[in-house]
Order: C-alpha cells, then structure tokens, then sequence
C-alpha cells in the first residue's frame, strides 16, 4: 500500500468514525493501523472496532481515473464516460463486499464501503440500496456504504453513510 492509499483509508475512517459515533452515542478515537488486515483499529475505552475498507467505482476506467489523479500520475485520464453508471455502481458495490465476505478480518469489525460518485446523487443511492447484494455468510459484524455525493441544484450532497446490515 502506498501513502496515497493509506491517507484515502484514514480519511474513509475518520468520516465514517464521526458518523458511526454520533448514531451511537461513542467516542471511539483512532489507535492505529494493524500491521496486515482489518485497515483500521478504533478504541473507546475498552472496546475495539476494527474496520475494514473497500472502494466502489462505476468502472475499472473510473477507478483508474480516481487514482491516477489523485497521486498525480502524468498519464491520469481527465474525463470518463461510461453507461449504466448507476446499475453499474449497485454491482461493483454488491461484488466488493463480497469478495471481502470471503475473508476473515477477526472479531468486531466493521466493512465500510466508500463511493466517490461524480453522477449519482445521496438521494438516488438510497433508492438503489436494495439493490445491493449482501451474503448471507459474513465475518463482519457490521457492512456500511459510504460517500461523498454531489451537490447539486436538486440534491443536498456531501457525506452520507448508510448500513447495509
């Protein structure tokens, strides 16, 4: 992993830490990074909350752009396009958790999956949340999407975070 990828994650956590402690009425604070998996360890008082993150694109050209611009590679594309783009998001977050669902990441842990979508608004990702496909077989006690949403003239934007279970 690349400091790039580790500041992404730390910002991932930090977000959805603020969040997870406003619902249910915590204080964890971040304690550190495990040396291999979950991503991120959480402490409030004596309890551990470990969470696990994965990121969801529209598309590999999507993600590809995402990355590259942000570690300001010279050949990072300037624009995508792609169809689909919502139905295609519902499926690469449904494939995400579940390839994490194959894994192990140890007691009280947490899956937070994070979208940046530059076309699909707060409101229209609620509507597809039933769409998302989760397995009946997790190690998680808990999957989370989140995200940063668009403002727009219709749609109130900015972080929102929704469990999923």
């Amino acid at each position: 992993m690349d400091e790039i990828q580790g500041r992404h994650e730390r910002a991932v956590g930090y977000e959805f830490i603020r969040w997870f402690n406003k619902v249910n009425a915590k204080q964890f604070k971040y304690d550190k990074r495990p040396h291999e998996a979950p991503d991120l360890r959480y402490v409030d008082g004596n309890q551990i909350l470990n969470i696990e993150i994965t990121d969801a694109y529209y598309d590999k050209n999507d993600a590809e752009m995402q990355w590259k611009t942000a570690r300001k590679e010279e050949d990072a594309p300037d624009r995508w396009s792609g169809g689909d783009f919502d139905w295609t998001l519902v499926s690469n977050v449904s494939a995400g958790i579940a390839k994490k669902c194959r894994n192990d990441y140890g007691k009280d842990c947490v899956l937070v999956v994070a979208v940046r979508p530059g076309l699909t608004s707060a409101e229209e990702m609620e509507q597809m949340l039933s769409d998302i496909k989760i397995p009946e077989k997790t190690p998680f006690t808990g999957i989370c999407l989140t995200g940063d949403f668009p403002w727009t003239d219709s749609s109130r934007g900015g972080f929102r975070c929704w469990p999923l279970r």
